[in-house]
């Protein structure tokens, strides 16, 4: 009997020990989640930073916008080459980023333009990012067809032959 109460006791100190080790590697595992958070939120806002410093080296005139011949002239300075490169952007990719940004087509690009482009270039492909351009593809094909039916009218309508009455 006597036996019996021991092994209880020590199954019952066992048991008490394991709740607290599981409790404690639940409450490490949540402080883990939040510190990574943390850490995802403060590497966002260093790159944010950085990109800024970066729009500030090409904006030469700080007028707030970066024009095509101050982004032609920045480009061949090799020590930008390097910040780009800091930032996981490739000269290539920066020199698309800028055309692509430019929607006015006015060669500009603002400081908020410019920031939301190399925020978009960081990291992979999203899904989202394929589908949006499948879908942007399939409408430019839709009105592609349109004007190809468009021009095909007016060649059977020109190669017609011209009647004149008098």
């Amino acid at each position: 009997l006597f036996e019996v109460y021991i092994a209880f006791c020590l199954f019952a100190v066992l048991n008490v020990m394991t709740g607290v080790f599981c409790q404690s590697a639940i409450e490490s595992a949540e402080r883990d989640h939040e510190l990574i958070l943390q850490n995802v939120a403060h590497e966002k806002a260093k790159y944010f930073r950085a990109v800024r410093r970066l729009f500030n080296q090409l904006d030469r005139n700080g007028d707030g916008g970066v024009s095509i011949r101050e982004f032609k002239e920045a480009m061949k300075d090799p020590s930008l080459h390097a910040v780009f490169d800091a930032l996981e952007i490739s000269a290539g990719d920066a020199w698309a980023l800028f055309t692509q940004l430019d929607r006015e087509g006015d060669a500009e690009v603002n400081v908020d333009e410019f920031l939301e482009g190399c925020m978009l270039l960081k990291g992979p492909a999203r899904s989202i990012d394929v589908i949006g351009i499948k879908r942007d593809l399939a409408k430019l094909q839709e009105r592609m067809d349109g004007y190809v039916s468009d021009v095909g009218e007016v060649k059977r309508i020109v190669s017609r032959p011209l009647r004149i009455t008098r």
